[in-house]
């Protein structure tokens, strides 16, 4: 280990210069202020999945509707009144609500603790070994800050989304009668929730879904609820049964083509 150092030690020299690769580091060095770079580097770190090209080019697209001062620029954001500026920037999967949810972010943070590192202090104990139960307190904090834009509109009277997780849990919860997917099955599976939570029922939503994603749900599957934290509440067809049905539906369908 120790002749691994002087090795490790070269490397760094090599690259430890400001053109040294084409980084987002880069840009955050551009600014001299502390709070501008705190704020370029967050939404340049943000950004920092895909190609690099792809991803210097999608930083300086935001950096460009942000302007020469950034943290200037977050400490009046107003996602209502410059939501639209970012309608055309998208980023892989990421598109203009997300950048603007983003910055709603960082304003909230700013508001609530004067800077980024504020809000990272609150939640940092000089005492620890190192920095990962502040990391889980960031980013549990920002997080549960309120990133709704939309203030006038009541969580009561939201309408849960629905993709392929939400509805097999829904059907497997027996939150819905419905089979196929569509305003009716979404109505029904809110009104279901709301009967848990009348003033958010929607809340449930994002568990509902990774639960799917996670693959615990056995609803229609050969491994019925033998992974499902859920088990006791939840009523999962087995695949035979599924098959069954299928069966059925096959035969109806034949006699029905043979009239």
């Amino acid at each position: 280990m120790p002749d691994l150092k002087p090795v490790l030690d070269r490397l760094y020299a090599g690259f430890n210069y400001p053109d040294s690769a084409a980084d987002p580091i880069q840009i955050v060095r551009r600014y001299q202020r502390d709070d501008d770079r705190e704020i370029v580097g967050f939404v340049s770190a943000s950004l920092a999945f895909g190609r690099v090209l792809s991803v210097l080019q999608s930083i300086e697209r935001v950096l460009a509707i942000l302007g020469p001062e950034p943290a200037a620029r977050i400490r009046r954001f107003d996602p209502r009144r410059d939501g639209a500026k970012f309608v055309g920037v998208v980023h892989r999967w990421t598109r203009g609500p997300d950048i603007v949810a983003l910055l709603w972010l960082l304003r909230q943070m700013v508001d609530r603790s004067g800077s980024v590192e504020g809000f990272f202090l609150d939640g940092y104990d000089a005492s620890a070994e190192d920095i990962e139960g502040a990391l889980t307190s960031f980013s549990t904090r920002a997080l549960a800050l309120d990133l709704g834009m939309w203030r006038r509109v009541s969580p009561a009277k939201l309408i849960v989304p629905l993709d392929t997780h939400v509805i097999r849990v829904g059907r497997c919860l027996r939150l819905t009668s419905y089979t196929s997917p569509g305003w009716r099955m979404a109505r029904d599976i809110t009104a279901s929730l709301r009967r848990l939570d009348p003033d958010d029922p929607v809340k449930y939503d994002y568990a509902l879904c990774h639960l799917g994603m996670m693959n615990a749900c056995g609803f229609s599957r050969a491994q019925g609820d033998s992974q499902c934290p859920l088990r006791g509440a939840c009523g999962p067809v087995q695949l035979s049964a599924l098959k069954s049905q299928r069966a059925t539906k096959a035969r109806r369908s034949s006699r029905k083509s043979q009239r």
